[in-house]
């Protein structure tokens, strides 16, 4: 298992979200990796995920020039990781790493990409709006089905990421691709909790 966090100006809770990944991790058994890409930070994120990366070689800190952006940094991501199976999350407690046993189980039946579906979405009213006018370019452009919800809290199989990497796209969409590179995408529901600042 890979888990590539984009990290931006989270010192706070980065080091608590990369801990979480390895308990969560280390109580399943699985081998894994946990891939945190700095997206130029302005506080000491960077500090925190060196820590995390000096005191556990499973943990790879990767430091980028500057501010490129979620995607470009996820894909950064993608690019380094090993696994079979790689989980994307954020960095700001919202998606508990607990939840990730629930996507591996989703894609152990045969998915290819599994977004986790929030069972209670805890967003301020405007970024839900945002939600849906993407949804909507998503089911236009990428061809995202109907009965499918898209989230950054997402596995993607070792062939999606191969062909998201392969791309070569300069302006990466990673939900897009993971929808236009997907054989069988499907759904778990996970939790969501309150940003924390």
């Amino acid at each position: 298992i890979s888990v590539v966090i984009p990290v931006f100006n989270s010192e706070n809770t980065v080091a608590t979200v990369i801990d979480g990944v390895r308990a969560c991790l280390d109580e399943s058994g699985w081998q894994f990796e946990v891939i945190a890409v700095n997206d130029g930070s302005q506080d000491h994120s960077w500090r925190e995920i060196a820590i995390c990366a000096e005191s556990d070689s499973r943990v790879i800190a990767i430091d980028l020039l500057r501010n490129y952006g979620q995607h470009t940094a996820l894909l950064c991501g993608l690019g380094y990781s090993n696994g079979d199976y790689v989980i994307t999350m954020d960095d700001d407690l919202q998606n508990p790493p607990g939840q990730i046993l629930n996507l591996i189980s989703a894609a152990s039946n045969g998915a290819d990409v599994v977004f986790g579906r929030y069972r209670e979405r805890r967003l301020p009213w405007y970024r839900n709006l945002g939600s849906r006018i993407v949804r909507q370019l998503n089911i236009q452009i990428f061809g995202q089905p109907r009965g499918i919800e898209v989230s950054n809290f997402r596995l993607l199989d070792r062939s999606v990421v191969d062909r998201i990497c392969s791309s070569k796209n300069r302006f990466p969409y990673i939900s897009g691709q993971a929808l236009l590179y997907s054989k069988r995408p499907e759904n778990v529901d996970v939790d969501h909790r309150k940003r924390t600042l």
